[in-house]
C-alpha cells in the first residue's frame, strides 16, 4: 500500500462492518529520509557504545559509591524526606 499524503483517517466499508485506519502522524516526525549513501545507524550506535564502554567501569563505580553513601545516610539519619529523595535518585540515576 502506498503511503497516504493526507492526514485524515481512511474508512473501508464492508457488508457488516467498517474499518477506520487513523493517519500516521509519526511520519511527519522524520526530518531526514535516509539514502543509500547514509551511514548505517546501527553501526553508528555500536561505535558510540564501544567508545562508552571504556568509561563504563568508572561510571558504575561512581554510581555504586553514590548509592552506598545514600544508603549509609539513611541508616545513620533515618529515612527523612531529603534522605529518601537522595536514595531514590541514587537508585534510579535521576540526579
Amino acid at each position: 500500500m502506498a503511503p497516504r499524503k493526507d492526514n485524515s483517517p481512511s474508512v473501508a466499508t464492508f457488508a457488516d462492518h467498517e474499518v477506520i485506519t487513523p493517519p500516521h502522524p509519526l511520519g511527519m516526525a522524520i526530518s531526514h529520509v535516509p539514502s543509500a549513501d547514509d551511514e548505517d545507524p546501527v553501526a553508528r550506535a555500536e561505535a558510540a557504545l564501544a567508545q562508552l564502554s571504556s568509561e563504563f567501569a568508572a561510571w558504575m563505580h561512581a554510581e555504586c559509591e553514590r548509592l552506598e553513601t545514600a544508603r549509609q545516610n539513611a541508616l545513620r539519619e533515618g529515612l527523612t524526606g531529603t534522605i529518601h529523595t537522595e536514595l531514590s535518585w541514587a537508585a534510579s540515576r535521576k540526579g
